[in-house]
């Protein structure tokens, strides 16, 4: 795998290793008695599994956006913009889900995944691209995510919840 490819698996090689982190500092600072862990870990127990693998689908969409951002900014540093912007986002929606239990994460959530689809079929369409594997590989995660946030009925409901008032996620 070639240069900024190479660089987008590292980042996705990687996501793994901070999930595991960040989930572990959340356990042990909810042992501890933090108050904002407990809500954090809770409110990830009571997200519905399809949600759960969207906000994953999101991660991992934003870690390969991430990666392969800088080799995009040294050729066109508007489409690097954009990639470091998509990315972003995606891991800030991914946070908000957790942090904010609103159903408009979801809404949000879509858009920039459809976006980022759409985005990337007009680039090979049009031929300022060529389609290769890393691309087509994000872009069925992604549509993947967007199946998964787009599920109706008790599929994408939450758990009943006492401590977030059954606030849908």
């Amino acid at each position: 795998m070639a240069g900024e490819h190479g660089a987008a698996m590292v980042a996705l090689l990687f996501l793994p290793v901070a999930l595991m982190a960040a989930l572990t500092l959340v356990e042990g600072a909810a042992r501890s008695g933090s108050a904002a862990a407990v809500r954090l870990r809770l409110a990830l127990l009571e997200t519905p599994a399809p949600a759960r693998l969207a906000l994953l689908g999101m991660l991992v969409s934003a870690a390969v956006h991430l990666g392969l951002a800088p080799g995009h900014l040294a050729e066109d540093p508007a489409l690097g913009a954009l990639f470091v912007l998509d990315g972003a986002a995606l891991a800030a929606v991914a946070a908000w889900s957790l942090v904010r239990p609103r159903a408009v994460w979801r809404v949000a959530g879509a858009v920039l995944l459809l976006a980022g689809v759409l985005a990337y079929a007009g680039y090979v369409v049009t031929g300022a691209e060529s389609a290769d594997a890393v691309g087509v590989a994000t872009k069925v995660v992604e549509l993947a995510a967007l199946g998964l946030l787009a599920l109706p009925g008790r599929l994408a409901a939450p758990l009943p919840s006492r401590h977030l008032g059954g606030q849908t996620r």
